[in-house]
């Protein structure tokens, strides 16, 4: 039997999309299924393939889409070809949307920009990196944590995996 399909689709990356789409199906730990990240959709032409595409498979379409236009398309062409769809930003939207006065921007990709965060993720790598494998003890003073072990136990790709979540390592 073929895995069944699940788009994840998004006017962005599709991070958020896939990541949902990958937690809703561990759930169903007897099946595997196969999912497809499609992002930068742009255009109502790529919405239309995509519906094609998912017709064609018998596959699902869960959406991170900002756009208006876009998002309704994709509901238009999903409910006339009988495709299942899943809008995951939506209902958020309309929820935060409840807090504040203000209007989304409706800009796809804001989560990636660059922010204080992306700053100290790129602080904590150099930092992981200048002070790898001992070559500046200084940096044990420095460091949120100080990593100890001995050859070839990966405390160099603990560091950057750390560095990652902005801890700064020295190993």
């Amino acid at each position: 039997m073929e895995k069944p399909i699940i788009y994840a689709c998004s006017d962005s990356l599709g991070e958020t999309a896939e990541r949902v789409a990958r937690a809703a199906a561990s759930q169903y730990d007897k099946q595997e299924f196969n999912i497809i990240r499609v992002p930068y959709i742009r255009s109502e032409q790529q919405i239309e393939e995509l519906v094609c595409k998912a017709e064609a498979h018998n596959a699902m379409i869960c959406y991170t889409i900002i756009s208006p236009t876009l998002r309704r398309k994709l509901r238009e062409l999903t409910k006339s070809a009988n495709v299942t769809v899943v809008d995951i930003i939506g209902p958020m939207l309309a929820g935060v949307g409840t807090l504040t006065d203000t209007e989304p921007t409706l800009k796809a990709g804001m989560i990636h920009q660059l922010d204080e965060e992306y700053f100290k993720r790129v602080e904590a790598i150099e930092f992981a990196v200048k002070y790898d494998d001992g070559k500046n003890p200084m940096g044990f003073l420095k460091a949120d944590i100080v990593i100890v072990g001995v050859s070839r136990t990966s405390k160099t790709p603990l560091s950057m995996y750390l560095a990652h979540k902005r801890i700064k390592a020295a190993n």
